[in-house]
């Protein structure tokens, strides 16, 4: 569209410069060139003329193509080749002048004109070439506004000519110092010292043509030390029959004089941080995410086997296909691995990791008592396929036997109750049964159920390992006094395909670096929101005391008020950051979440942020009056003035 001149005169006004008389349509500025904007979105023609030419004045713009190239202007058209529509505004306009011309300098418009270019460059950033200029500068030459005058006309240069560049050309030098000649000007300097070779495979391109790498030029890899922070970084190309390959090899820094720390000495927090710092050679701070589903073969003929003399069971020294191994799987396994204390193996969820664990183990019996109700339908599944047999809980010793399951869920879901590991540890392994302990709602640094008997611990990783409410994990780990049940779960996961995603594994390593901060401020805010809770609900005069009923979480158990009971040895750090709420009726545990502004009323548990589920929505065998709470890292003056707010709301509207 024309742009319109605010300060231009009247139509028809007559200016006096020096001794001739021109309209103000036909004047222009001394250093200055008409430009007309009109047509611009469809021309590729550029005409530039001095202000005494018989030219139209139209200025046309470059266009890019639809393959995103710039096509560089062409010869100047006779006027009648145009289409109405790209006529200039002079003659799209009516007589009385409505829309006018006015004059900008050539500088302004070129900027103006740069910003519709797309340059279709390449990626790889090039030390030395000089910054990208305007087409037209190679094109005409730049005289002072001094020298430019209504009487001196600057004819445009002709346009450089193209050559062909094929696919495997050797590189000859420009015949003109043009443009392109410029991005490729650093090449010819000291070749020979090139580390790499940056190759741009396109289509030719001759005179006037436009396509695809057009502007693009193969740019130098600079030459300099590539060693970094400790890490030995060596590139070597060699020529193939039909594209060069190139071997990139890392190596840690002088063995003999760098400082290695013991991991296993380290602290959970530091162990989060650094026990994975050998596994990916890369020099990388933040792990990168690998996507990729299959890894090429070693080229060392002596590193490859037959399948039939491989262990696919114990971990290789390479990656082969993601279903058995992949970079962020392995490192995610070995943070947890050093952060459990014993080899844990991931899951797609915490479900898949239970089912894996039933499978390998095979149990007739299991005795299990309340907790999460997903793990109570796997059961049944295994109880229709091959008559497996759920007992309670606290079931007489004589009912289970040699290879049959314990299984305790501590804490408790959804009251956050705990459990005596060690109790049953003994009852089950008196009878030569096995205790398999879910400790979700307990992850380190607040449990280690190994220190009091299992024989394997599982975690539902989506939760507190996960801690951001955005990945699916199930993880196992095994006490090494079974040393076979690693490889047959790792046997096991390869052929049911229950591996975990190379996301989720990426997720993880972020997650667990901030695992303990996160779990240790969850927890005591959630013990000391249970602890407010308590006092209030004492009161009938205050909102709690007249819709709560009861709050359960390990916290007030009595064996934590007893020194040194089994709950404060088997739980030292703190009592799990969930706890259950059951009000005084049904109606008014559907109503509390929809009233709170902090706790968002969701199923799951273990993020960052506070949740509340009316538990009735997703688990049909507890009370409808009951209420799950997870807490978060807010504040805790702030959950509980959220809580309070939710209450007073309840009774206003008269439900309690």
């Amino acid at each position: 569209m024309p742009i319109r001149n605010p300060f231009t005169r009247r139509p028809g006004t007559l200016v006096t410069v020096e001794d001739n008389v021109y309209t103000d349509q036909e004047r222009i500025s001394p250093g200055f060139e008409r430009v007309d904007t009109v047509g611009s979105k469809a021309s590729s023609a550029l005409s530039i003329r001095s202000a005494r030419s018989q030219d139209t004045g139209e200025y046309k713009m470059s266009v890019v193509n639809d393959s995103g190239v710039y096509l560089p202007p062409s010869p100047s058209e006779e006027k009648g080749h145009w289409p109405r529509r790209y006529l200039s505004s002079r003659e799209s306009s009516d007589s009385s002048g409505e829309i006018e011309q006015f004059s900008i300098s050539r500088e302004s418009f070129d900027s103006y004109r740069r910003s519709f270019d797309i340059s279709a460059r390449s990626p790889i950033s090039a030390y030395d070439v000089p910054a990208r200029m305007s087409l037209d500068s190679a094109r005409f030459a730049r005289m002072p506004r001094s020298a430019i005058n209504r009487n001196i006309e600057q004819l445009p240069t002709a346009e450089e000519n193209f050559e062909d560049v094929g696919l495997e050309d050797q590189k000859q030098p420009p015949r003109k110092r043009g443009f392109f000649s410029k991005l490729t000007e650093t090449q010819e300097k000291d070749s020979t010292a090139q580390t790499g070779v940056s190759r741009f495979l396109m289509p030719g391109r001759k005179r006037a043509q436009s396509g695809q790498g057009a502007e693009l030029a193969a740019m130098d890899q600079p030459t300099r030390d590539r060693l970094h922070s400790g890490w030995n970084i060596s590139t070597s190309t060699r020529t193939h029959k039909h594209k060069p390959q190139t071997a990139v090899t890392v190596t840690m820094g002088n063995a003999s004089d760098e400082y290695v720390p013991d991991i296993a000495a380290l602290s959970l927090a530091s162990k989060a941080v650094h026990a994975d710092a050998r596994i990916d050679g890369h020099p990388a701070i933040a792990p990168g995410l690998h996507t990729s589903t299959t890894f090429r073969y070693p080229n060392d003929p002596e590193r490859l086997k037959p399948i039939a003399e491989v262990d696919t069971t114990k971990p290789l020294d390479f990656h082969i296909y993601s279903r058995h191994t992949s970079p962020n799987m392995a490192r995610f396994e070995a943070i947890l691995t050093s952060i459990l204390g014993q080899q844990a193996i991931t899951y797609g969820s915490g479900l898949a990791s239970f089912h894996a664990m039933i499978t390998h183990i095979n149990p007739k019996r299991v005795a299990i008592g309340d907790g999460y109700h997903g793990c109570h339908g796997i059961l049944k599944i295994f109880e229709r396929l091959n008559g497996l047999k759920s007992l309670p809980l606290d079931c007489d010793l004589s009912e289970l036997g040699p290879g049959d399951i314990i299984h305790v869920e501590t804490p408790l879901n959804p009251t956050g109750e705990a459990r005596n590991l060690k109790y049953y540890a003994d009852r089950a392994h008196s009878v030569g049964a096995y205790l398999t302990v879910d400790a979700t709602f307990a992850p380190p640094p607040l449990l280690d159920p190994f220190a009091w008997g299992a024989d394997i611990v599982m975690h539902s990783g989506t939760k507190y390992i996960g801690g951001h409410s955005d990945m699916l994990c199930g993880v196992l780990a095994v006490n090494p006094k079974h040393e076979t049940w690693v490889s047959d779960l790792l046997a096991d996961r390869l052929l049911l395909g229950s591996v975990i995603g190379s996301l989720e594994g990426w997720l993880g390593m972020r997650s667990l670096r901030t695992l303990e901060l996160r779990v240790n401020r969850q927890s005591a805010t959630a013990t000391a929101l249970v602890s407010w809770l308590a006092e209030q609900a004492k009161d009938d005069k205050t909102a709690a005391g007249k819709t709560i009923e009861r709050i359960q979480h390990a916290s007030l158990q009595p064996e934590a008020a007893q020194e040194g009971s089994w709950l404060r040895q088997q739980m030292p750090n703190g009592y799990g950051p969930v706890f259950a709420v059951t009000l005084k009726n049904k109606e008014l545990a559907k109503r509390l979440p929809g009233k709170l502004g902090l706790f968002q009323h969701a199923t799951s548990l273990g993020g960052v942020e506070s949740l509340v589920e009316w538990r009735a929505m997703t688990d049909r065998t507890v009370d409808q009056r009951l209420l799950r709470v997870s807490v978060g890292v807010e504040s805790l003056e702030d959950l509980k003035a959220d809580l309070q707010q939710g209450l007073e709301a309840l009774l206003k509207e008269g439900l309690a």
